[in-house]
């Protein structure tokens, strides 16, 4: 065995092995659970040899398997470089570069790799099952569970695999082929941490809470240290009125990586029921604080969603769009889609459901299926939005296809089947291609999700999102705040310049006069009343809700949620000038 370097000697901490007896050494200490020391093995064994391939994969999965994706990115991409067939460097590769936020790049990578990998089962199934994290992290679970059943196929025995696919179904709206999927990893595996808590978070977002109740009681004792059984047990107990006890296990529990920064949301949520606001904005403030600190918050630049607004806001001008170039309809541009939009936390989701209960409506749920058509447009001269100006009919026409080919897949990964007479896109931040979508599809209807301003401010910062350019700015309450005014004010701007038909609806007006207020939309839809529409507890437990208002719309609907902001007035405050204008134009008060 190799001795370590004498204390204040100044060389390597376990002097300078080479290369295979590095190698060596390290796995001995992986295998001993000393991650670490393994890792400053390789990375003294690399001053002596920089380059070695196998070093600098061996450097980059020491630092991946310690959560540190961003830092295994630079050994794994050259040692990569250098082994393009070594299948398990490309797989760790592709694994660093989804965890970093750069799915696509990791996606292509292990597509890559799969091509190489021959009639390889061991190294397929591996690929597989990366491949098919990325397509979950790209929103197509679908596709991602394709991959997965491969993985399953040649990994029977592999509880992660099967966790995967229960993923991969719950995100489907399969809700009893998830849980039997996690079964199967359960009765494999019958400590499998994981599998117990992703069996809970299935049973809470479906809404299943005695049945959670049993698995918790179960998974508490076999895997009582796990943060996410804790997590999902404690967030159960707040919606049982167990609160204390949430608070409490909460409270007394450690948590890392992701968990790190759930605990302090889920803290706040119970505070801020509790009437503890001082306590929960506080811990709401340490929550988005920790996520601004993981990987995906350190790599997002919000300063890029401010200059696509700001480019929004230079361009669209009364001048620019009466000089547009006319476009010829033709008649297979009859069915336009409906775009449901308006900022976050406004009451889209719930929309979502009302709709979703009428037979003729089909929701795709927060799907970006415009950015495929910005980035098309921006890739030439001039680009986005100034060539909305002066595009031909032949290029609308291939713009139209894309988005039509985009809805397609999105309709398939749903489980929608694409056949009602209407469809409703439901992406909140399409709020800002209302030019856009005038332009290509001149015949849509638009309904727009409104709220008070200060309550959808506060809710956002009070909201656990995943992170991108746009969500970044929530992690700061004036920040919040001044996205917000810049939004709306370009969405007020885009309603005198454009003739697109567009239905305000207040989400105040919607808890209060339901029924009213959903008749008045389907009026504007031209669809007749169904009262399936008032139902909406009932469509939101036979799907599965993307979004953070999954709890919220399985509740029959409540008002409580309205002026909520009036508890943190000394917080917002300082942001009323900058929110007046809206709260004014929308027709509310700060009374």
């Amino acid at each position: 065995m190799v001795e370590r370097g004498k204390e204040g000697d100044g060389g390597p901490p376990f002097g300078g092995l080479e290369p295979s007896s590095a190698l060596s050494r390290a796995g001995d200490l992986l295998r001993e659970g000393r991650t670490g020391e393994a890792e400053a093995v390789v990375a003294a064994a690399l001053e002596s040899v920089p380059g070695h391939v196998e070093l600098l994969a061996a450097l980059g999965e020491l630092r991946l398997r310690q959560g540190r994706a961003a830092e295994a990115l630079e050994p794994l991409k050259k040692a990569a470089k250098k082994a393009p067939q070594a299948l398990a460097l490309q797989n760790n590769l592709a694994t660093a570069l989804r965890l970093c936020g750069e799915a696509v790049t990791a996606e292509q990578v292990i597509r890559k790799a799969l091509a190489g990998a021959g009639r390889d089962p061991a190294a397929t199934a591996m690929l597989h099952a990366t491949l098919g994290s990325i397509l979950l992290e790209r929103g197509k679970p679908g596709d991602a569970l394709a991959s997965f059943d491969k993985a399953a196929a040649g990994q029977p025995n592999n509880p992660q695999v099967q966790v995967s696919r229960g993923i991969c179904l719950r995100d489907l709206g399969r809700t009893d082929e998830a849980l039997a999927a996690l079964d199967k990893a359960l009765a494999a595996h019958p400590g499998f941490g994981s599998a117990f808590y992703q069996k809970l978070l299935v049973l809470e977002r479906a809404s299943r809470l005695e049945s959670a109740q049993s698995v918790a009681s179960i998974a508490l004792k076999k895997v009582p240290d796990h943060p996410g059984v804790l997590l999902t047990t404690a967030r159960l107990y707040r919606r049982l009125g167990r609160k204390d006890e949430a608070v409490a296990m909460l409270e007394g529990m450690k948590a890392t990586g992701d968990f790190a920064y759930e605990r302090p949301f889920q803290l706040g949520r119970l505070y801020d029921e509790m009437d503890r606001p001082a306590d929960a904005f506080a811990a709401f403030s340490e929550g988005n604080r920790l996520q601004s600190e993981t990987v995906i918050g350190r790599a997002t630049r919000k300063e890029r969603f401010l200059e696509r607004i700001a480019k929004l806001e230079e361009t669209v001008t009364a001048e620019w769009v009466a000089g547009w170039q006319p476009l010829a309809q033709p008649d297979d541009w009859l069915r336009d889609p409906v775009f449901l939009v308006g900022f976050p936390r406004s009451g889209t989701t719930l929309l979502d459901q009302i709709l979703s209960g009428h037979s003729d409506i089909e929701v795709i749920e927060e799907q970006p299926l415009l950015e495929s058509l910005r980035k098309k447009m921006d890739s030439g001269d001039p680009g986005y939005p100034e060539r909305l100006s002066t595009l031909s009919v032949k290029d609308a026409g291939r713009l139209r296809t894309l988005y039509s080919d985009a809805l397609k897949e999105a309709l398939a990964q749903s489980g929608c089947t694409g056949t009602t007479a209407i469809r409703v896109d439901k992406f909140p931040f399409n709020l800002l291609d209302l030019p856009l979508i005038m332009r290509l599809f001149p015949q849509s209807k638009v309904i727009m999700a409104l709220r008070h301003p200060c309550d959808v401010v506060l809710s956002c910062f009070m909201q656990q999102f995943q992170l991108n350019n746009a969500m970044a700015h929530f992690l700061n309450l004036e920040d919040a705040a001044k996205l917000y005014a810049r939004v709306m004010a370009l969405g007020r701007r885009y309603e005198t310049l454009l003739s697109l038909p567009l239905h305000r609806l207040r989400y105040e007006d919607l808890v209060t006069d339901t029924e009213g207020q959903a008749r008045k939309l389907l009026t504007f839809l031209e669809l007749p009343w169904q009262a399936s529409v008032l139902d909406h507890v009932a469509t939101a437990k036979a799907r599965h809700i993307a979004t953070p208002s999954y709890e919220q719309v399985t509740q029959p609907i409540y008002s409580h949620a309205s002026g909520r902001w009036h508890r943190y007035e000394e917080q917002l405050s300082p942001l009323l000038p900058i929110l007046q204008p809206s709260i004014e134009a929308y027709g509310y008060t700060i009374d």
